[in-house]
């Protein structure tokens, strides 16, 4: 069970680590900005540059999911139903919460939906 201390701590955290994210979001805009077709480049590093921006857009797509699911933990939060497992409804292990507080399953009900 999640104490009070201990929602506000996980607060803190969700908000810190939804902002940092949005700033991680906001600084990768030029690296996923549409690559021009110029000639001084050439073929090859025009190519690299492209395969670098669909990279960086894969990450950005990564970190809008993450704020996505940070943003339903905070609604959880709020609710008060932050730390319950969606499979089996018991607790989620508070090292589990601490590495990814947006995460919905216990360990073993994630290993049971992953395998």
């Amino acid at each position: 069970m999640i104490t009070a201390d201990q929602m506000f701590e996980f607060e803190d955290k969700i908000d810190a680590l939804i902002r940092q994210l949005q700033q991680e979001i906001a600084d990768a805009a030029e690296s996923t900005a549409a690559v021009a077709p110029d000639n001084a480049i050439g073929r090859i590093s025009r190519m690299d540059s492209m395969l670098a921006q669909e990279v960086a857009k894969a990450a950005v797509a990564l970190k809008q999911k993450r704020i996505l699911d940070l943003t339903a933990a905070r609604l959880r939060l709020d609710q008060g139903r932050f730390g319950w497992c969606a499979e089996c409804l018991k607790d989620i292990e508070m090292e589990r919460l601490e590495m990814a507080p947006e995460t919905v399953f216990c360990a073993a009900c994630s290993v049971k939906k992953n395998s």
